[in-house]
């Protein structure tokens, strides 16, 4: 439980099982396809300001999670990395996904952004 919610509840002398129920509705407020959307939506935003600020390198879009984010006028391309390519700064290529394209725009322009989601944070 969050630490502030907890002080609130407890200022106003809420009982605990009221605080319990307002997290779950809150939790599935959260979870709607209005909110999904919104959330693309300040990502996708997010995203149009990176690339304007790394220009003039290139930003690719990453299939596997980030496609969605990178409007088709933006990106030069797509690569596709799994999460674990590069993962703890780890900066290898995996064999399997050798993504030599990214590698040689890279090379080529001085660097490159590429567009990658995670599920959570």
């Amino acid at each position: 439980a969050d630490k502030d919610e907890d002080d609130e509840f407890a200022l106003i002398g809420a009982p605990r099982k009221w605080h319990k129920e307002l997290r779950s509705i809150r939790q599935r407020e959260r979870t709607t396809t209005a909110n999904y959307v919104l959330s693309l939506l300040h990502d996708a935003g997010y995203v149009e300001r990176a690339a304007a600020a790394a220009r003039p390198w290139p930003l690719l879009a990453n299939l596997r999670a980030g496609a969605w984010y990178a409007p088709p006028a933006l990106r030069l391309g797509t690569c596709y990395f799994k999460s674990t390519d590069g993962h703890a700064g780890t900066w290898g290529f995996s064999m399997t996904r050798l993504n030599w394209h990214a590698a040689m725009m890279a090379a080529e322009k001085g660097g490159l952004v590429i567009v990658d989601a995670k599920r959570r944070g």
